[in-house]
């Protein structure tokens, strides 16, 4: 064996080793820095109609239809003002006649 040439086992253990690190990262903190979406209303052709029609209804300040109308989604109804929605936006539905 010349000087500087690494014996496959060598090379093997190295990579064996590096495997462990990054399996350890992930198990105690890596999974932390990985979002999730676990919501399937976000993720559905409806939710996301649901949420675009939202977005409209307050930039337009349209009360009735940010407060009062009803969306189907998922199986679910909800309306705009709904928190797994995740809107931003300013209109406070607890003062509107439904």
């Amino acid at each position: 064996m010349r000087r500087g040439e690494l014996q496959p086992y060598t090379v093997i253990l190295v990579v064996v080793g590096l495997i462990f690190l990054f399996g350890i990262f992930f198990l105690t903190n890596g999974f932390n820095h990985i979002d999730f979406n676990n919501d399937p209303l976000l993720d559905s052709y409806a939710g996301a109609q649901m949420k675009s029609e939202c977005n409209m209804a307050c930039k337009a300040s349209n009360f009735q239809t940010y407060c009062c109308k009803n969306f189907t989604a998922v199986g679910e109804f909800f309306r705009c003002d709904n928190t797994r929605l995740e809107m931003n936006c300013t209109i406070v539905c607890s003062g509107v006649n439904c």
